[in-house]
């Protein structure tokens, strides 16, 4: 299977007309979508996952913050100088 996912990985043009004929293709492909769907969540298990979630939250609301302020001076500004120049 792991030569298959190289071979995939390459764009093989043989590889992917031979899968036409591979009884167990499906298989292995549904193996390969449930190993990708899962690592995510081991990796959340260990400690060095634990950290990179807890930063990525912190920065996820330190942009959201930084976009709120800046959409928020931005209309007060426009709202006070368009209506100081009308």
């Amino acid at each position: 299977m792991l030569a298959q996912m190289i071979r995939a990985g390459r764009l093989d043009r043989s590889f992917y007309e031979s899968l036409l004929f591979d009884n167990y293709a499906t298989g292995n492909a549904v193996v390969i979508v449930i190993i990708a769907g899962l690592l995510p969540q081991v990796w959340l298990f260990s400690p060095v996952g634990a950290a990179f979630a807890i930063l990525g939250s912190i920065l996820r609301a330190g942009l959201v913050t930084a976009a709120v302020w800046a959409a928020s001076v931005y209309i007060l500004a426009l709202r006070e100088y368009v209506g100081a120049g009308a």
